[in-house]
């Protein structure tokens, strides 16, 4: 299956984890957005905690329900910024992909 995000909206990402864990599989994933933020959203996928009032990670989740994604032979593309980043303890397991 292809996935794909064409929007004038800054800095968005085809797939935000903010908690819990994420599996995607023999995916196709074309991501285009305005903006030049990589930490802030311009990436294919992103995979960051909530976070709380002095920007680090909310105090109020657990380290087991941080982010996570587990991706597996997909292709990965972002045309606007980075396939994946993972910031402030969230994690990104990946297997043959193309990013």
């Amino acid at each position: 299956a292809k996935v794909e995000l064409v929007t004038s909206k800054t800095n968005e990402p085809l797939i935000r984890v903010r908690r819990g864990t994420v599996s995607l599989k023999n995916l196709s994933l074309l991501h285009n957005c305005a903006g030049n933020d990589i930490w802030n959203g311009n990436s294919a996928v992103q995979v960051q905690p909530i976070l709380g009032n002095n920007e680090s990670p909310h105090s109020a989740i657990s380290s087991n329900s941080l982010p996570c994604i587990n991706i597996s032979n997909c292709e990965l593309r972002s045309i606007s910024g980075r396939g994946v980043v993972s910031i402030d303890g969230g994690s990104a397991r990946i297997s043959g992909c193309c990013i």
